[in-house]
């Protein structure tokens, strides 16, 4: 196989790629075991496995109740569960931001356009950097959710989740963090930071299969229910169970997702997160670095220095994003991703919402060679 058809993937902002052999593992014997189904019947095998991977994974996350968490398919599924449980019956003032991902955006943008949510947007700066101190002056005294991503998927900038959990809770407002890029990179402690509801997925930095994520949901606070079904107790009582996590699962959960999302997060935590943030960041900042020192491309977001996460945002100053995406992928094996990436507000804010950015994320399993494969096919393709 010659250097330019070696397939290079970084897309882990993405779904991450390669997984962790265990997660391969751990999905074959669930998929290869009696299909037992959780919560019902006298079979203990399957139920028993979810809970122990639920409170293996709130306990990962620094959730004490592990009944707690709410298993859904994703982030968006569990961002959607906390905004229109919480703010689809009476609605309210809410507060987003330009960083946020539409799995957010759109959510409370229906909701707005059905008269139920007054929504104000507080941009971040033409880094994607967002200042705390402007968001705590966007709240009101009417103002019912933050919603607030913990990590930018486009630049990778980190949201001061301390200052607004301080800030919500001196407010009674409640703070919502969607944690989809900064689960497997970031310490998070659900408890500990006072935030409220918390929505992850498996998929990305968890190392896990896709169709798998979670909701945290905060002592004391109550969300609507979006699907009522079987939950394999309490089944002469005619509506929806009260108790948690069942109250928001109706249905079979998805056992192999789960034990998947297990065996990654098991992963993550026998190599240790401050090893994994360590590779990833000496692995963005090797090619932020090079690509820096290229003529004609332009690298966004905060300069070196800054705490950032997985990814490098950058464009071509003579191909447009799509264009550069389809090369690397074709004429160098190289996989990223280019476009707006969901996050249409952000890029307006970086001056590339014409377009967008091509963007590289690497994970711990990325390539060594991964970064400087990509600067030097990307100085070929700015020579073009």
């Amino acid at each position: 196989m010659s250097e330019k058809r070696k397939i290079t993937y970084i897309n882990n902002s993405a779904t991450s790629y390669p997984k962790p052999p265990q997660v391969a593992e751990a999905v074959s014997r669930a998929l290869n075991s009696p299909p037992e189904m959780s919560g019902r019947g006298e079979e203990t095998g399957v139920k028993d496995r979810v809970r122990q991977a639920r409170d293996r994974i709130s306990r990962f996350f620094g959730c004490d109740d592990s009944s707690r968490l709410i298993f859904c398919s994703n982030a968006t599924d569990g961002l959607n569960l906390a905004i229109h449980g919480l703010l689809g019956e009476n609605g309210g003032h809410a507060v987003a931001t330009t960083n946020d991902h539409n799995s957010v955006l759109r959510p409370l943008r229906t909701l707005e356009r059905k008269g139920l949510v007054e929504l104000t947007i507080v941009p971040g700066n033409f880094e994607g950097v967002l200042d705390a101190d402007e968001i705590v002056r966007s709240l009101r005294d009417d103002t019912k959710l933050l919603a607030i991503n913990h990590l930018s998927n486009v630049v990778g900038t980190i949201s001061p989740i301390a200052e607004l959990a301080a800030a919500c809770r001196q407010r009674g407002v409640i703070l919502l963090v969607d944690a989809a890029q900064s689960a497997g990179i970031l310490d998070i402690d659900f408890d500990a930071a006072g935030i409220d509801l918390l929505a992850f997925t498996g998929h990305k930095y968890l190392f896990g299969p896709t169709g798998i994520g979670g909701l945290f949901i905060g002592e004391g606070l109550e969300l609507e229910p979006r699907k009522q079904g079987g939950t394999g107790v309490n089944s002469e009582y005619p509506l929806q169970p009260l108790e948690l996590p069942i109250r928001y699962e109706a249905g079979t959960v998805n056992y192999v997702g789960i034990v998947g999302l297990d065996a990654g997060i098991a992963f993550i935590k026998e190599i240790g997160l401050p090893k994994i943030r360590e590779r990833v960041r000496k692995l963005r900042s090797e090619c932020e670095k090079g690509l820096r020192c290229l003529n004609g491309i332009t690298v966004y977001g905060p300069g070196p220095g800054v705490k950032k996460g997985a990814v490098v945002s950058f464009t071509l100053k003579a191909h447009g994003a799509e264009e550069v995406g389809e090369m690397l992928r074709y004429n160098y094996g190289i996989i990223t991703r280019s476009g707006l990436h969901c996050a249409p507000l952000c890029h307006e804010t970086l001056g590339t919402g014409a377009e967008g950015t091509v963007r590289a994320s690497f994970s711990f399993l990325s390539d060594d060679d991964a970064p400087e494969r990509l600067i030097r096919a990307v100085k070929e393709i700015s020579l073009s």
